[in-house]
């Protein structure tokens, strides 16, 4: 059996691969969308968090921490404001990702970019539970969604972003074996 200390640095190991992916890719200014529980301590240029709930003290390289909702970015930001929005394990959680990418276009600058990462919809585990739990009782998670790779670039094309690259998270390649994807998308005209 393995010990609590050994899973928790299984999934520190994990989380700290996830944000290697998405900071080769973010620059500039950052919004970093439901940073609350792991924010990324590798950005290096001026980041704001963005969360719900925030916490009592502010990470070390975030310059401000804002508690708010991802569907209404707009009310918190100016258009135009940063030069990439990341959202590390938050898509799956919103009632309206479409709104939330719609909101993410509007406080990019032109060419900006947006990292999203997200649960693999092909992994062994969630095509075990579709078959074998199809009334969702597999687990007590709080996701809404698994967001298909097609149907997150299609809602991400509809809201003006190109697909520049889609990444792993950790480990092997291959899809059935990776936990999470890391979409990265740019922004290619306003809304």
């Amino acid at each position: 059996m393995v010990s609590t200390a050994v899973k928790i640095a299984r999934m520190m190991a994990y989380f700290w691969a996830e944000h290697k992916v998405i900071n080769q890719f973010a620059r500039g200014k950052i919004l970093d969308i439901g940073f609350t529980q792991r924010p990324n301590k590798l950005f290096r240029s001026e980041v704001v968090g963005l969360d719900l709930e925030i916490p009592r003290q502010k990470p070390e390289n975030y310059s401000r921490m804002v508690r708010g909702d991802a569907h209404r970015l707009t009310k918190y930001f100016r258009r135009n404001e940063f030069d990439t929005v990341a959202a590390s394990n938050l898509i799956e959680h919103l009632e309206n990702p479409t709104e939330f990418m719609r909101q993410c276009n509007k406080v990019l600058k032109k060419g900006g970019l947006l990292i999203i990462s997200t649960d693999n919809p092909y992994r062994w585990q969630t095509l075990i539970g579709n078959v074998f739990f199809p009334k969702g009782m597999m687990s007590n998670d709080q996701h809404i969604i698994y967001v298909e790779p097609r149907n997150l670039n299609r809602m991400a094309f509809r809201q003006k972003f190109s697909l520049v690259d889609i990444k792993c998270g950790e480990g092997l390649s291959f899809p059935f074996l990776q936990e999470k994807l890391i979409y990265v998308y740019r922004k290619t005209g306003d809304i």
